[in-house]
């Protein structure tokens, strides 16, 4: 939070946006469960409209999205239905990293 406010109050910030970096918090030495695993979040209802939600709250201007995830079959299916359900607005910005 204090990262965001202080990105917020900086005129170049607000003019040229700032990038985004989301990782997937793999982890190898985690052994997934029945109630969550890798996939859990591609079985939400509203992924569309709650990623909208998300994004147009966010209170500074993002210039890149880039998405770093492990090179594997789960998480290039789940990069690839982020791209065709991210809005638009996203979509354009967005670089996904796949590898180690």
């Amino acid at each position: 939070m204090y990262l965001l406010q202080v990105l917020a109050c900086d005129e170049k910030t607000q003019q040229l946006g700032c990038v985004l970096i989301l990782h997937s918090g793999y982890n190898e030495d985690i052994t997934t469960t029945t109630e969550y695993n890798e996939t859990s979040y591609l079985r939400e209802p509203n992924m569309k409209e709650n990623l909208r939600k998300l994004f147009a709250a966010f209170p500074v201007r993002v210039s890149a999205y880039h998405l770093c995830t492990p090179n594997t079959p789960t998480y290039q299916l789940a990069a690839a239905a982020l791209s065709l359900i991210a809005p638009t607005i996203m979509r354009v910005r967005l670089r996904v990293h796949l590898g180690e």
